[in-house]
């Protein structure tokens, strides 16, 4: 124990406490050791041996011993390795120091080694090279044993993973997976790979891939699994899958062809709704087009209004919208020759109308009768053939009839070779004859001989015999009354005497008789069908199956539907074709009687998965195989409507044409994978071999052309007409996937970017520039001629070029030659050969008398200068004002643009204030003469010399001689030489001449000022003439009126007199233009290159 004590005066070499504290000064001295710690005051250390702390006995293999928490601030140095082992040994230099973990920023170590930021600003964990390094920088291997490297990083930066030898800045040996995005500028893989899409960022670039691809985002991508390949959409639901327009262009001279190959329909699908027919538009206005009422509505053709109509019931008015026959005119109608053919007969046919017969040729061995009345007028025999109502209307006598609609025979008599079609068919024949009869009423109540009848009420009901047969429908007979009777529908029956048949009989006996249930056990081989490909014909227990006819085990051709499933009775009337063509099942959910019934399916597996779809009709392989409840759908083509569940009123023509529509309606494909890939969306019409392939949402597009509208996925509301029409954007190479309600017209056209909206584009190779915009034409195009007026927007346009809105030109040449362009009140550009302002009085109000004077002008800055070429494009040199400078004196001659920016100069209204200013420096120098002339008013001039005097008269007091007297004088003096005394003594007989100066007569309005502009005068020599005026004072200007003034010149004894008459008249109406409206703006507008004042 060290008792407190102070500080000695001396410390070194001391030891000492101070309260709870011990200093000491020098080496401290622990056992037998001298000096073993040292301190100097501010750092205590030991130069031997070994220390603890926490602990009385220090190893020897360690400097220092801790036994509990250390904390070292600032730096730790070991001379020697720093390693830890699996087991958690830190060793330090050559020593094991400890076990566990080992936190470096942290307090709560999770591993061996656990290094954890502390702030944001420094970094966490730091790797420093050596200068020039072989080895690399960092490695992980996976344990002792293996020596396998995990992971390495490399002194020049590459990073490998599984591999001790990475040779790019990434190298993997093996497998890798990456759930987000991977970018490279260059990409290698030497064993597969896969990803939700592939990058590319270069597009020069050029990749090979064994597996899937994408460029960009849903710009351009193949699926591996499917092999299907999209354009704008990520997710490709079929082969190609493009979501954007498609264009199409022609090649150059040729033209954009729009062709159906092979033995497919071609379609020009519309809206389901009226108004979205097929037009030809200009300047955005419909002209000329198609369109019809609706779905199976009227068609109806359009030349700026509707011009024809065909309807439903197949009747085509011109001039009619309701047209009630197959061809009525409203108007006249023109043809040069409607003929119908003569016979070698003397009685011709012809053609009338009303209530006589329409088209005849009644009497003729090779007759033909075709409306009303048809035959007779009354004949005898031939050819006859008939065809309308009432046709062969009691022919006699007979030949070789064919009649074919409404009445038909209508009681022919007699008979002979019948054939017959329609309505009441051989309607009470008389008699006889080799009849066959085809549609409703059949052979109608027949009178006999070798009957036939197919269809309708067939038989309907045969009257009196002979060798009978009919086919379908309500066919009838056995018996009324008898012969070789057979019948068929009403099923099969028989005899014909007697080959009988028979199956649920009345009553053949023999050749196959079947009342009731009939089974075959064992094969039934018909002519050269062998055992193997056996004919199956069988029964179930549900309701309305008619038999099943298999190949092998599989049903091949059968008209299934489940009949009554407890809910309700199904119609039926299905039929399937094709090795596995529609189920066994449909139709057992059925919840109304139309459901699973009248679908039609021809080919191996089409309509397989039907449930209670109804009224559809599909013809090729996987023909709508996947179709359960969709309705009233078409399919014709391989894998056509391959993938629809729901989806119903679509049409699809062509090898996988909507191939994956599920619920989509109303669409139409016509066309090799036309709208290959839409889906759920409505309304689309696809013509031409991948028209609207990628579309998978956007509704209501029509495209027609190979390739067009390729690449839209869900953009609606398009049209694209032409060889890859919309496929692309601007750039030629970028897919246009998403436009919205554009037009693209020719082979090539292509929409400006994917925001496209209400975009049209056409012509060859045109390309769009933006939404809301059109354009015409390629960027060849030299000359666009629009016919009639044509409005810029305006629906409205009232002159050749009507523009609503800013008109800019740029480019404007200079040809030295053209007029002042002015334009009127109304908005009309015209032409003056003098100025465009209007200046009349009657246009102005608050008149006042200008304040600016020559104290103004001359504080104006005359200048000149070049205009800098960012501004106009021009080398000469002007002369002119600076703006600025004459806005602080004369505002109101200074022009502003919409933000009060200072512009321009007009220039013509500076006249006004250098009038005034000249005016004023008039009226100053007028008043230095009237004050000179006042101060020398009474002055008198004693004697004047001058070279030359000129006057008119020559007057002393009240004496004056003119100029003929004054030659006498100088004749009579002998001035004058004598050989020109004749000359001079000649006596002047012209009067003096006058010339009126302005209008003659002037036109004055009422109520102005009249200002007459006075005459001149000259005498024979052309010497200027003294003019007097009188009357001025008589002109009334208050008056309505007409008023003359009078000039009188005098030349000696000779006077002259001439007038002027002034016509005071009421204000004219003011004119909507301020320019020559005879003169047409015609040539260019032009930049003047001479020196012009600004």
């Amino acid at each position: 124990y060290l008792a407190p004590i102070s500080a000695p005066s001396v410390t070194t070499d001391r030891l000492y406490n101070i309260s709870n504290d011990l200093y000491w000064g020098g080496s401290l001295v622990a056992g037998s050791a001298v000096g073993n710690w040292t301190s100097n005051g501010t750092d205590v250390w030991r130069a031997s041996g070994n220390v603890g702390i926490g602990t009385s006995s220090p190893s020897s293999d360690y400097r220092l011993s801790v036994q509990g928490n250390t904390y070292i601030k600032g730096d730790l140095r070991v001379n020697g390795n720093t390693t830890i082992s699996d087991s958690g040994e830190l060793t330090v230099g050559d020593k094991v120091i400890s076990e566990g973990e080992i936190g470096v920023g942290t307090s709560s170590p999770y591993a061996k080694l656990s290094i954890q930021g502390t702030t944001v600003s420094t970094t966490t964990f730091g790797i420093y090279g050596f200068a020039n390094q072989t080895q690399s920088l960092f490695d992980v291997y996976d344990n002792p044993t293996n020596n396998l490297n995990v992971f390495r990083i490399t002194s020049d930066g590459n990073i490998g993973i599984a591999t001790s030898s990475p040779f790019r800045k990434l190298s993997v040996e093996g497998s890798a997976w990456i759930s987000g995005d991977l970018t490279a500028n260059s990409f290698t893989a030497t064993s597969s790979m896969s990803a939700p899409y592939f990058t590319a960022t270069d597009s020069s670039a050029t990749s090979t891939f064994a597996g899937g691809l994408a460029v960009g985002t849903s710009k351009f991508v193949v699926d591996y699994s499917t092999g299907n390949v999209g354009v704008g959409t990520a997710s490709p639901g079929a082969k190609l899958h493009v979501v954007g327009g498609i264009r199409v262009d022609n090649s150059v001279g040729g033209t954009a062809d729009l062709t159906a190959s092979g033995s497919n329909d071609f379609y020009i699908n519309k809206h389901l709704h009226a108004g979205y027919g097929v037009w030809l538009r200009e300047d955005n206005d419909r002209l000329t087009g198609i369109d019809s009422t609706g779905t199976g509505g009227d068609l109806l053709f359009y030349a700026s209004a509707e011009k024809a109509r065909l309807t439903t019931a197949g009747n085509l008015g011109i001039g009619t919208v309701s047209p009630q026959y197959k061809l009525e005119v409203n108007g006249t109608a023109s043809t040069t020759q409607l003929r119908v053919p003569d016979t070698t007969s003397s009685i011709t046919g012809g053609i009338y109308f009303g209530s006589a017969s329409i088209l005849h040729n009644y009497g003729s061995i090779n007759s033909i009768y075709v409306g009303k009345g048809a035959g007779n007028f009354t004949m005898t025999g031939a050819n006859n053939i008939g065809v309308g109502y009432r046709s062969l209307d009691a022919n006699t006598s007979g030949y070789l009839n064919t009649a074919i609609g409404y009445d038909s025979l209508g009681s022919n008599t007699s008979g002979a070779g019948n054939v017959v079609v329609g309505y009441n068919t051989l309607a009470a024949n008389s008699t006889g004859g080799i009849n066959t009869a085809v549609g409703y009423s059949a052979l109608a109540l027949s009178t006999g001989s070798n009957n036939v009848a197919f269809g309708s009420l067939a038989g309907d009901n045969l009257t009196s015999g002979t060798n009978n047969i009919a086919i379908g429908y309500n066919t009838d007979f056995p018996s009324a009354t008898g012969s070789n009777q057979l019948n068929i529908g009403n099923t099969i029956y028989g005899d014909i005497s007697t080959g009988n048949v028979g199956i649920g009989t009345t009553s053949p006996f023999r050749k196959l008789s079947v009342e009731g249930s009939a089974w075959i056990s064992g094969d039934l081989t018909v002519s050269n069908i062998t055992a193997t490909s056996s004919v199956y014909l069988s029964n179930t227990t549900n309701a309305d199956q008619s038999g099943i006819i298999y190949k092998g085990a599989n049903p091949f051709i059968h008209n299934f539907n489940y009949g009554n499933n407890g809910t309700v009775t199904t119609d039926g009337y299905n039929t399937f074709v094709g090795e596995e063509a529609g189920n066994l099942t449909m139709g057992s959910t059925a919840t109304s009687a139309g459901q699973a019934s009248y679908n039609t399916a021809m080919g191996y597996q089409s309509l397989r998965s039907n449930t209670t779809g109804y009224q559809n009709a599909t013809n090729g392989a996987y023909s709508s195989y996947s179709n359960t409840t969709g309705y009233r759908n078409t399919a014709n083509g391989y894998q056509s409507f391959y993938s629809n569940l729901t989806g119903y009123n679509n049409t699809a023509s062509g090898y996988q044409s909507l191939y994956s529509n599920t619920s989509g309606v109303n669409n139409t494909a016509s066309g090799h994978q036309s709208l290959y890939s839409n889906t759920t969306s409505h309304y689309n019409t696809a013509s031409g071999n991948y028209s609207l392939y990628s579309n998978v949402t956007g509704a209501s597009n029509t495209a027609s052309g190979y390739n067009s509208l390729y690449s839209n996925t869900t953009g609606s509301g398009n049209v694209a007409l032409g060889r890859d029409a919309g496929h692309y954007q601007a750039n030629g190479g970028t897919a246009l996937t998403d436009p919205e309600n554009s037009v693209y017209l020719g082979y090539g056209t292509r929409g400006f970017s994917n925001a496209d909206s209400n975009s049209i584009v056409i012509g060859y190779q045109a390309i769009g520039i933006g939404a809301n915009s059109v354009v015409l034409g390629n960027d060849s195009i030299t000359t666009t001629a629009l016919k009639g007026n044509v409005g810029i927007g305006t629906t409205t346009p009232w002159r050749t070029l009507s523009v609503n809105g800013t008109a800019a030109f740029t480019g404007l040449t200079n040809d030295g030659t053209g007029y002042y362009a002015c334009i009127s009140t109304s908005g009309e550009l015209a032409t003056s050969t003098t100025a465009c302002g209007a200046s009349s009085e009657r246009f102005k109000t608050n008149i006042n008398d200008l304040t600016y004077g020559l104290d103004t002008v001359l504080q104006l800055r005359p200048v000149s200068f070049s205009w800098k070429s960012d501004f106009i494009n021009s080398s000469s040199t002007q002369i002119g004002f600076i703006a600025e400078e004459v806005n602080s004196l004369i505002p109101e001659v200074i022009g502003h643009d919409d933000k009060g920016t200072i512009m321009n100069l007009d220039y013509p209204k500076l006249t006004a204030v250098l009038v005034g200013a000249m005016q004023e420096l008039m009226n100053t120098l007028d008043q230095k003469v009237r004050d000179i002339v006042a101060s020398i008013s009474e002055f008198t001039l004693e004697k004047l010399s001058s070279k030359e005097i000129y006057t008119n008269k020559l007057c002393v007091d009240d004496l004056c001689i003119g100029r003929d007297d004054f030659k006498k004088i100088l004749i009579n003096a002998g001035i004058v030489p004598q050989d020109n005394i004749a000359n001079v003594v000649q006596e002047n007989t012209t009067a003096p001449i006058i010339t009126i100066t302005g209008n003659n007569p002037a036109v004055v309005e009422i109520n102005s000022n009249y200002i007459d502009l006075g005459a001149t005068a000259v005498d024979n020599q052309g010497t200027s003439l003294i003019v007097d005026t009188h009357d001025l004072d008589t002109v009334d200007t208050t008056t309505a009126g007409e008023y003359t003034v009078t000039y009188t010149a005098y030349d000696g004894t000779l006077t002259s007199t001439s007038t002027r008459t002034v016509l005071v008249e009421e204000a004219t109406p003011l004119e909507t233009t301020t320019a020559s409206s005879s003169l047409p703006l015609t040539g260019q507008a032009t930049e003047s290159t001479t020196t012009e004042t600004i």
